[in-house]
């Protein structure tokens, strides 16, 4: 028997279909959602995110809620690019700048275009990553 690896799964509502992507609405909440006093805090927030995944055939309509699954290997791949890279490289940029006697604030925005850079770079590399991180509609 196969196993099937972990996936992540989100609910949403589709917001339109075209015959090459499906748009779904998902909203993000904060961990707000489990405490009592979120209605008197301003600090809870939802967030509503528009995905486009590619249309692959799957019979939805406006309107009716689906699952949005990812591999949980790829959600995690993802936070390690989109987060871990750029803090390491902004405090080993820091102290390699610094230990080359370069000023603080030059340090600190050398390290920012470095960042930049590498976020340039991950977007010269959008479309293969889309693919690596592939997203797929589970009818409920």
């Amino acid at each position: 028997m196969l196993q099937q690896s972990p996936t992540i799964k989100h609910l949403g509502v589709v917001d339109e279909v075209t015959e090459r992507t499906i748009s779904i609405r998902i909203t993000s909440t904060s961990a707000c959602d489990a405490c009592g006093a979120r209605q008197a805090c301003s600090m809870a927030d939802q967030v509503d995110k528009l995905l486009r995944i590619p249309n692959t055939g799957i019979a939805v309509v406006k309107g009716e809620t689906v699952n949005v699954v990812m591999e949980a290997s790829a959600g995690y791949w993802s936070v390690f690019l989109a987060y871990v890279i750029p803090i390491l490289l902004l405090v080993l940029g820091i102290a390699l700048f610094t230990l080359l006697s370069l000023a603080d604030v030059a340090a600190v925005l050398l390290s920012l275009a470095l960042v930049a850079a590498y976020y340039a770079i991950l977007f010269w590399l959008r479309k293969p990553l889309e693919r690596k991180f592939a997203m797929r509609i589970e009818k409920l």
